[in-house]
């Protein structure tokens, strides 16, 4: 049954990803949708505030990102020359012994797999002697024969001795044929409408993907109330209210987790764009909104957000001073996080092991690619807090829950 479930979830990713998306949407904006609806506007327009609110804002954040980048691709030409002088300075540090030991793996490898070319040279190398024998032997009967010119026996060559007849040294050449040209039919890539598909169809899918999560968590928030008593009544077999009860909890949770998250990673992007600014790095406030985007991944995220700022910095900055110092900075931010801001803010109310989010998160990543690397901590919460009061679900609690899990379900 388990490797029936693995299975409908790999090869229907392409329906369970839209929907898991749109659920966690609502989640995230559900508590917006009930702080407006208190103003007694009703459960539609407090939707459509927040939608239109949320739109606004991610037009700005867009807007102020895009003039960030349109700067950043025109000062790159500035930087191309630091970044070739750096590049040669790496390379003058590699040892000597390594570029020879290099040079001669590259040889190796070049006389193994084009054995072709190593033949070849060796028949020019032959053709070559072979010229230089027959131009050897040339002029040494160069010299007999002109002492029987000088004795008075010329050489006499006839025509069955030639092989040729005097009609056949009469006639001329004939031209070589030249060959038939080929002709192919070659498409015009200059069509403006053939490049206009070429440019939007790789993003077609992302964008069909992201409406159906819109259009499916505005309908969740729409009707909150409904949605939930019928995800209760798919679970709920027994008539009892523990479904109900592991549904508000892991709703609760999954909030929680949510709310917490987005703080931590505020702080963590504000600190860099800080950071950075201090350094003197062009374009902070793009680089603190990258590493506060990128740290909703987990684990890989956050050095996926430092990367790009690091390798820029090998650009703009002279010396090696402030590259290391934005790397420890990085390095610093990272350990306070995970040493200090989580354990107190997360404190237990995740029910997560340390282990059981890295394995999560290299399941849903293997079954869903990057989608399923986002939702991996709020889907594994989920499976953990219905073990508690579902039977069915309980490995999971097993696997994945902390020990106050583990022993509230025993």
């Amino acid at each position: 049954m388990t490797v029936g479930a693995i299975a409908v979830l790999y090869f229907a990713k392409s329906v369970f990803i839209p929907i898991s998306l749109g659920i966690l949407l609502s989640f995230v904006l559900g508590p917006l949708v009930e702080i407006v609806e208190r103003l007694r506007i009703g459960r539609v327009a407090a939707v459509i505030c927040v939608l239109a609110i949320c739109s606004i804002a991610l037009t700005l954040m867009i807007w102020v990102l895009g003039a960030q980048s349109i700067e950043l691709s025109n000062n790159l030409r500035q930087y191309e020359s630091n970044i070739e002088r750096r590049v040669e300075q790496l390379r003058a540090l590699i040892p000597t012994g390594l570029e020879k030991a290099k040079d001669v793996i590259e040889k190796i490898e070049q006389q193994v797999l084009n054995p072709d070319e190593k033949a070849d040279e060796g028949i020019d190398e032959a053709d070559g002697t072979d010229e230089t024998a027959g131009d050897t032997e040339s002029s040494n009967r160069k010299p007999a024969e002109a002492g029987k010119l000088k004795s008075g026996n010329p050489i006499s060559q006839t025509p069955l001795e030639t092989g040729k007849s005097n009609n056949d040294e009469l006639k001329p050449e004939q031209p070589p044929v030249a060959e038939p040209v080929k002709v192919a039919v070659v498409a015009d890539s200059t069509n403006p409408f053939a490049m206009v598909i070429g440019l939007v169809n790789p993003v077609l899918a992302p964008m069909a993907t992201a409406g159906i999560v819109i259009v499916l968590a505005i309908f969740i928030l729409l009707d909150e109330g409904d949605f939930r008593k019928r995800l209760i009544r798919l679970f709920d077999s027994g008539g009892d209210d523990s479904v109900e009860t592991a549904f508000l909890e892991a709703s609760e949770r999954s909030m929680t987790w949510l709310r917490t998250m987005f703080l931590i990673n505020a702080i963590y992007g504000v600190a860099v764009a800080i950071g950075l600014y201090a350094f003197g790095l062009p374009n902070a406030p793009l680089w603190g909104f990258i590493a506060f985007s990128c740290r909703f991944v987990p684990y890989v995220g956050p050095w996926i957000g430092a990367a790009i700022p690091i390798l820029l910095s090998l650009g703009v900055f002279e010396g090696w001073g402030r590259l290391l110092g934005i790397g420890a900075m990085y390095v610093v931010y990272e350990l306070c996080v995970n040493l200090v801001l989580e354990p107190l803010l997360y404190g237990r109310s995740l029910g997560l092991t340390s282990l059981g989010i890295i394995i999560a998160a290299i399941f849903w990543t293997w079954i869903w690619g990057p989608a399923g690397l986002v939702i991996a901590v709020p889907m594994t919460l989920w499976l953990v807090v219905l073990g508690k009061y579902i039977p069915h679900f309980s490995q999971f609690t097993i696997l994945f829950g902390d020990s106050s899990e583990s022993s509230s379900r025993s």
